[in-house]
């Protein structure tokens, strides 16, 4: 359980830091080849309620804004990160920072999840 702990912490500074010019970072660089990718298997499904699982700086929930009409969420273990996606989306999203282990949202609740390079982070990601 420390272990967890600690590693989520560590995950946790590290987008902190890297928040402000997150876009600009090698994490930034590659995860932003997906987008297109993710946008378009996104607007096929026609989703009316998106959660973008580890959302980051919000990069894909403001394309998804861009290019459909759905309710976006968001959620982050990072509040920086948070932060600067409440910049860039205003109130066409709603964003929290969370623990993805504990999901403060309802099964079903959503028609589409994301989980754009984030997964991998998670300590116990079948709780997920």
């Amino acid at each position: 359980m420390k272990e967890n702990t600690s590693i989520k912490l560590t995950t946790k500074n590290h987008f902190d830091e890297t928040a402000e010019n997150y876009d600009k970072s090698y994490d930034g660089k590659f995860v932003k080849c997906m987008y297109g990718e993710i946008l378009n298997r996104i607007i096929t499904l026609n989703p009316r309620k998106v959660l973008d699982l580890g959302c980051g700086n919000g990069n894909v929930l403001k394309l998804l804004n861009e290019n459909m009409d759905a309710k976006l969420y968001g959620l982050d273990l990072s509040d920086k990160m948070i932060l600067q996606a409440k910049k860039k989306l205003g109130n066409n999203a709603h964003l929290s920072v969370g623990d993805a282990e504990n999901l403060p949202y309802n099964d079903n609740e959503f028609d589409a999840v994301i989980c754009n390079a984030s997964f991998h982070h998670y300590t116990k990601p079948h709780a997920v």
